[in-house]
């Protein structure tokens, strides 16, 4: 099957889901002059990209192919090109077979979705490498995904679900005897205690665990010390 073929198969279905969107979609895919282009048109139609991942036939499958384009992203991410390293990611997915495969692509995208700050986009990938048995295939490297999920989650607004993926990575950095990374996760739980504090008002909280971390600051560093006192002038 040629590379447009995954292309082809999806317009397919879109013609039969939505006649009324398929000419001019149709169009465009054909005078795409390449994949990538052709990727960007299909990833802005409501359904294109979900049809790209999730409605692809076994022959487009190839694992060689698969882990080239994986390879390409690592180089990427390598050399701080971000964006083009979530190309080649979504680009390995397409053709990815195995659990464990798929496990890896999806961490490594949401690796480069987080240093293009797109938290919800890596917090998706973060999800979806677990469901793809990342903890059984890794489960040394947990931890990163746990802290990066509770990142996601605190530049989201969201500290109350952050808390426990701090943690919970942070017993596997203590056992690990990083202190450098357990001094940084502290902090960022103590923060999130903060924000907590402030989301929810005080009395929805137990000021009393708060207050213990605050009079224990001697670990914190001062952005973090002040950002602390000032939720409870």
């Amino acid at each position: 099957m040629p590379k447009y073929g995954i292309f082809k198969k999806v317009e397919d279905i879109i013609r039969r889901d939505d006649p009324r969107e398929f000419p001019k979609l149709s169009g465009r895919l054909r005078k795409a002059p390449n994949n990538e282009v052709r990727y960007k048109i299909m990833n802005k139609h409501p359904h294109g990209k979900t049809l790209l991942l999730q409605k692809i036939d076994k022959p487009c499958k190839d694992e060689k192919i698969s882990d080239d384009d994986r390879i390409n992203g690592n180089a990427a991410f390598k050399e701080k090109d971000y964006a083009e390293a979530c190309k080649k990611y979504t680009m390995s997915l397409l053709h990815a077979i195995t659990l464990e495969n798929l496990a890896v692509i999806y961490a490594n995208r949401s690796a480069a979705n987080f240093r293009l700050m797109k938290y919800s986009d890596s917090l998706k990938d973060v999800d979806r490498a677990f469901e793809h048995g990342y903890e059984e295939f890794y489960p040394h490297k947990v931890k990163l995904l746990d802290d990066r999920k509770g990142k996601c989650l605190q530049e989201l607004g969201r500290p109350l679900e952050a808390i426990p993926k701090y943690k919970k990575s942070l017993k596997q950095y203590e056992q690990d005897i990083n202190e450098d990374k357990c001094e940084e996760l502290k902090d960022n739980i103590a923060i999130c205690k903060s924000d907590l504090g402030v989301q929810r008002g005080a009395a929805n909280i137990d000021l009393d665990e708060i207050k213990e971390d605050i009079y224990k600051m001697d670990f914190l560093g001062i952005e973090v010390r002040e950002k602390i006192k000032k939720t409870f002038r």
